[in-house]
């Protein structure tokens, strides 16, 4: 029997699909150092070329390299 391949996952893709959601789930953004990153509504997130550019409440503009992030975390819908 064939060995399968793992699953590969686009973070950019499963992003999008986050961010696009209707009615949309706040999700967390981990990355390689292990930061962590809510994003609790679309418009605090911007997606272009290899960069991902945050809007956070507290802190300001927050860019990302897509490269560095490591897993997205769903928030459970309430």
């Amino acid at each position: 029997m064939a060995e399968r391949e793992p699953e590969r996952i686009d973070f950019e893709d499963e992003m999008r699909r986050y961010a696009n959601a209707v009615p949309f789930i706040p999700f967390e953004i981990v990355t390689t150092s292990g930061d962590r990153y809510q994003v609790l509504e679309r418009l605090q997130l911007a997606m272009a070329g290899t960069a991902i550019v945050l809007v956070l409440p507290k802190t300001g503009i927050q860019l990302l390299r897509k490269n560095q992030i490591t897993a997205l975390h769903v928030h459970e819908a309430v």
